[in-house]
């Protein structure tokens, strides 16, 4: 069917004819098709029936599969985007169209053949329950109870077969999702109600469970003794139907069993005082046992916790994997117990033999774990990673059934020690009873379950039995090196959640940590043994190997290679608890550097990555400098490629290994020096023999941590390094090009710095990375946008004069990210500064001046503080080099373009806005603000610019001073272009007054006196000015000689015999050690500056003279001006020339 909207969504009316026809355009192959219904199924979101016309589409079981399918989508997202929404908002249901689809959401589930369809109908049902009940909705819940006990004597009538059982079906899954979503409310109303109803909804759906499972237990206990297949019958028929009617028991006991779980952890406050709770908890334990022993072969001597059949047969294949299922249910409701409610996991019947029990599968899965293949984690794409592989938390795990046991009772003898170490921390309120509770809980853990012989077994089997390198990993290591190592390194740090061995390792760890004092003097005997090459286990494979090894076992046997990997993987998991009892100085010197030394035996190469990883770990212990020397050795050894034992997982590990050691505080660079040339060059032989984008980037990092860590030394690699990196560059994979180019980035950054100088042969190459990253058109920009500043500032601060044409090409792309928010604004502005102290003619030039003032312009806008200082130190900098380069026909044109780019008009407005409230306090300075700007921009008597209409508000004293500033080294650059700016604002007669006054005002603001010096040679320079501005100036003599006095005397610094401690005598500070070509540039600029150049009385007094000459001489300056200045302030002026005692010897 064609179905293609041309005319607006609007004209379209809402139908259920062409609802269907939009969902079934919907689905189309066509792309115009499926846009063109999207537009018109979004403009009918706003109809009042729209959603409960997809619900009417939905429940038409005769329309076609897919248009249902998308009805019951956009129901469910609809549910999810506007039932919460409130009246008032735009698109929001009704409450008559909410009461339209809450009596039809059961029917949408209950009865409907097809999963997918009523999985997702059972989801917008639990959404909605959510909301709803039990306000909106109270009779939710218990109309799901009605209809589960319907449901369930339906089944039971037509004898738990397929046929009368869809209800159930139905009734069971919506429990499951309405459960499950009030479990994760966070409201107390939603909480209680579920609450409420728990205990009955436990009891009827413990029936059902018991019900079901007695009957497929029934079947399972009459079938023949064969092969365990289902032709075993003389009917075909028969065998079929009862086939069907076991799989329909299983099915339904395993969804009993589910909401079960979900209903015990969630709708119970405190479970253990629940009866039926309790009744559960001992039945799935019973249960447990009996389902094991139908899925994993029985053995004569078991490790489990007792209880089973072990006379009866596996059950068929076909059955195995929904009983095996069974059981993973469980293990999610004994965990989630442990985890969510510990106290009540504690006092539930048989805590202590249930946790040994699944020890007991831990043990006997670890008899075979050498063999085991391990699990795969299966992404929701349908795509599986290998044992070790990468995975999330929310994928699916496969993989045998007993490992997958076997890891959940690690996860539960996890959990239990977490109760015991780390007790749950709550604010909320606990009555006595419940606090007395968790304290029992705590305690039967510590004296029933952790005592010393449990303790001793489970460290022993986790070093000797899942410690071990399984033949899998091998097989997988030698079929794909970089695959398999780079699945280990990078899922170390989450794979204790679905693996075996990383979680043995977190627990053998926690144990450890928590019961050092049992448990670590038998590992020092068993490590000591290791050193001396007698171990306390046997010297066979397979799984008799190393069995009771750590607690005594027999003594005498040579270490086989396999176990020798064991201990040692024991030894690295341990070092943060033995480090102080564990001399591992001597087992280095005497036993690891004879093991790296290993050949001719196909598992040298296992035993060598895992001392590389033993050196890792132990990194932090600080050794004499002979054996750190050795270390480095050891390092060098096993990156040397022409040993065929270190092939390239050996290589990579202890390259990775090899960060560990140079980032310690304690390395020495010296020491390292002469093993220095191989491991670089064997480090970048890797990178150019590794494929993965992950495995080169923890090369980059080892390279950059050595070039950081050697200083000096490193520049001896230089060219090797550089001449490496623009082939990785230009490899890089597009989807994840980022990555590697910003690891290459920070290397590059990490280099110059180390190399400083000596860089500068090295830096037209990174021009074109660093413009590349800067480009906004390309797709990784963003990523490597912070990197790429990064470099650029390293860069610089190494570049010495001429700036080369390539470097100067950049400055635009600084100008660019000023317009950004980030945090990079503020390292470009610094970028800016240092063009400006390098290559002041570039930016000075019409080629990059205007568009260089625009970018600073917009910044001084920024609301933050150091994002609008360090635009104006940018400013005060450029007018410096203006006034230095061309005098006053530099800064003129610089004022000129900043006037016309808005900068200087803005800063006007925005002073005069702050005068104006300064006016008024209270109340009535938001008054005086309004009145102040009400005037207009062309007003000139009013100030122009300053009094133009704005609805800003005042701006903070801190952004005020900077503004001043610049407008100080506008004056202090030439006095005479100052006064053509006033003029070009508005009348100087009428913009002088205000701004003067605010000006003399912020003194107080100015808690950086170098910043009043500039200020005061500023205004001092403006009483050079002639007629008309010579007047204005003179009116203002009372505020000259106040700021004249306490500007000279904070320069004195407190005593006359100091003429200015502002003042560099002999020109810039003296270089030290660490001083760039950058930093020499801004010494040498900042030499020039008045505020260090000019000393600061004589330089008031020259002036002061001069204006006194021009006023008439000083009679008549006296007479006519000088009379209007407060006598105080005139002696306090003239005490500036005489000798006083310093401040401290005053008082």
């Amino acid at each position: 069917m064609s179905f293609a909207i041309e005319v607006p969504g609007e004209a379209v009316p809402l139908n259920l004819p062409d609802l269907c026809k939009a969902l079934e355009a919907g689905n189309a192959n066509d792309h115009h098709q499926r846009q063109s219904a999207s537009k018109q199924l979004e403009q009918w979101q706003s109809h009042p029936h729209y959603f409960s016309s997809l619900q009417t589409v939905f429940l038409d079981r005769s329309l076609p599969y897919n248009v249902r399918f998308l009805a019951v989508i956009l129901l469910k997202n609809g549910i999810d985007k506007f039932w919460r929404a409130s009246a008032r908002v735009k698109d929001s249901l009704r409450p008559d169209e909410k009461a339209r689809i809450r009596a039809r959401l059961l029917a949408g589930t209950i009865g409907e053949p097809d999963r997918a369809l009523a999985l997702h109908n059972a989801l917008a049902t639990a959404k909605v329950v959510r909301i709803d009940y039990p306000h909106d909705w109270p009779g939710a819940l218990p109309e799901l109870l009605v209809l589960l006990r319907r449901a369930k004597e339906d089944a039971e009538a037509h004898g738990g077969g397929p046929s009368g059982a869809a209800d159930l079906d139905g009734v069971l899954l919506v429990l499951l999702r309405v459960i499950k979503e009030l479990g994760t409310a966070r409201l107390p109303r939603s909480q209680t109600a579920l609450q409420r109803m728990a205990e009955e909804l436990a009891y009827v759906l413990g029936d059902v469970y018991t019900t079901n499972v007695n009957r497929w237990l029934e079947a399972l206990r009459t079938l023949p003794v064969g092969d365990g297949n289902n032709n075993n019958s003389k009917s075909d028929e028969a065998a079929a139907a009862a086939a069907a009617a076991v799989h329909a028991a299983l099915a339904h006991s395993l969804t009993s069993l589910k909401v079960l779980r979900s209903l015990l952890l969630a709708g119970f406050a405190y479970p253990h005082r629940a009866k039926v709770v309790q009744e559960m908890w001992t039945l799935s334990q019973t249960h447990f046992q009996e389902f094991l022993g139908y899925t994993v072969p029985q053995q004569d001597s078991s490790g489990g916790g007792g209880g089973g059949d072990a006379a009866h047969l596996l059950a068929p294949a076909a059955f195995r994997d929904a009983i095996g299922k069974h059981l993973l249910t469980f293990t999610k409701l004994h965990l989630g117990m442990c985890e969510l409610h510990p106290s009540s996991f504690s006092a539930l019947p048989n805590a202590v033999g249930l946790v040994h029990a699944y020890w007991g599968l831990v043990a006997r899965f670890a008899d075979i774990y050498s063999q085991s293949d391990g699990l795969r984690q299966i992404t929701p794409s349908g795509g599986g990673n290998g044992s070790e592989g990468a995975g999330s938390k929310s994928g699916k795990l496969e993989g045998p059934l007993l490992e997958r046991l076997a890891l959940k009772g690690l996860l539960l003898v996890k959990s239990c020690l977490q109760i015991v170490t780390q007790p749950l921390q709550t604010f909320k309120y606990r009555d006595a009873e419940t606090q007395r509770e968790q304290k029992e809980g705590v305690q039967l853990l510590k004296t029933d379950l952790f005592v010393s012989a449990f303790l001793l077994q489970m460290v022993d089997t986790i070093v000797t039995k899942l410690f071990v390198f399984r033949e899998s990993d091998l097989a997988a290591w030698d079929e794909d090196p970089e695959e398999w190592w780079d699945a280990q390194e990078n899922d170390a740090a989450a794979a204790w959640e679905w693996q075996v061995r990383p979680c043995a390792e977190r627990v053998f760890l926690s144990l450890l940590i928590h019961y050092k004092e049992l448990l670590a003097p038998p590992l020092l005997v068993y490590f000591q043994r290791a050193m001396q090459g007698d171990g306390g286990g046997s010297g066979g494979s397979g799984g008799d190997r190393g069995g009771g090894a750590v607690v005594g076992g027999p003594a005498g046997n040579h270490l086989d290679l396999l176990t020798r990997e064991a201990v040692y993987t024991a030894m690295g998991n341990a070092a943060v608890a033995i480090q102080t009892t564990f001399d591992f100085n001597a087992f280095l010197t005497t036993t690891l550097v004879h093991d790296v030394q290993l050949q001719g035996t196909p598992l040298a190469k296992v035993l060598r990555r895992r001392v590389a990883l033993l050196l890792g770990a132990w990194s932090f212990v600080e050794l004499p400098e002979a054996s750190l020397q050795l270390e480095y050795s050891l390092y060098a050894h096993l990156l040397n490629k022409a040993d065929p034992t270190n092939d390239l997982v050996v290589r990579l590990t202890a390259a990775h290994q090899l960060k560990s050691a140079v980032d310690e505080l304690h390395f020495r660079a010296r020491l390292f020096a002469p093993y220095a040339p191989g491991v670089f060059a064997a480090l970048l032989d890797l990178l150019q023999e590794v494929e993965h984008e992950d495995t080169k980037r923890a090369l980059l990092e080892t390279l950059r941590g050595c070039a950081d860590n050697m200083g000096p030394i490193a520049t001896q690699f230089g060219d090797a390094i550089v001449a490496a990196l623009p082939a990785i560059w230009a490899a890089a994979d597009a989807d994840t090009a980022y990555l590697i180019k910003q690891s290459i980035l920070a290397l590059v950054s990490t280099l110059i710095t180390v190399l400083g100088t000596a860089s500068q042969q090295y830096h037209a190459l990174f021009f074109p990375l660093i413009a590349e990253a800067m480009d906004p058109r390309n797709a990784a920009h963003q990523f490597l946008l912070e990197d790429a500043v990064e470099l650029w500032s390293v860069l610089l601060h190494q570049t010495e004069r001429p700036v080369p044409e390539g470097l100067l090409a950049l400055l635009p792309a600084a100008v660019r990210v000023l317009d950004y928010d980030s945090h990079v604004v503020q390292l470009c502005l610094h970028i800016l500064d240092g063009y400006i102290a390098l290559a002041p003619e570039a930016v000075l030039s019409d080629q990059y001046r205007r568009s260089v003032l625009t970018g600073l312009a917009a910044v001084l806008e920024d609301k933050r503080w150091d994002h609008v200082k360090d635009a104006a130190s940018c400013l005060q900098h450029l007018l410096l080099t203006a006034q230095l380069m061309a005098k006053s026909a530099g800064v003129a044109q610089v004022v000129r373009d900043m006037f016309e780019v808005g900068l200087l008009p803005r800063i006007f407005e925005q002073l005069h806005g702050a005068w104006t409230a300064h006016q008024a306090t209270g109340p009535a300075a938001k008054a005086a603000v309004a009145a102040g700007a009400s005037g207009g921009r062309g007003d000139k008597a009013g100030g122009g610019a300053a009094s133009s209409k704005s609805s800003s508000p005042p701006i903070s004293s801190t952004v005020e001073v900077v503004y001043l500033l610049i407008l100080s080294r506008i004056a202090l650059a030439d006095p005479a272009v100052f006064v053509d700016l006033l003029t070009a604002v508005g009348d100087p007669a009428a913009v002088w007054p205000w701004l003067a006054e605010e000006w003399f005002a912020r003194f107080d603001s100015m808690g950086n006196p170098a910043d009043a010096k500039v200020a005061c040679l500023a205004l001092t320079r403006l009483c050079e000015c002639p007629p008309p501005m010579q007047p204005l100036v003179l009116g203002m003599l009372q505020d000259y000689f106040a700021m004249w006095t306490a500007v000279v005397v904070d320069a004195q610094d407190g005593s006359a015999a100091h003429p200015d401690c502002f003042v560099w005598p002999s020109g810039a500070p003296p270089p030290d050690q660490y001083q760039t070509p950058l930093g020499a540039a801004t010494g040498a600029l900042s030499a020039q500056d008045p505020l260090h150049s000019e000393t600061t009385y004589p330089f008031i007094a020259a002036r002061l003279q001069d204006l006194i000459a021009r006023a008439g001489g000083e009679a008549q300056f006296e007479a006519e001006w000088a009379v209007n200045v407060d006598s105080d302030v005139l002696a306090a002026f003239r005490l500036l020339t005489q000798p006083r005692p310093p401040e401290n010897e005053a008082q």
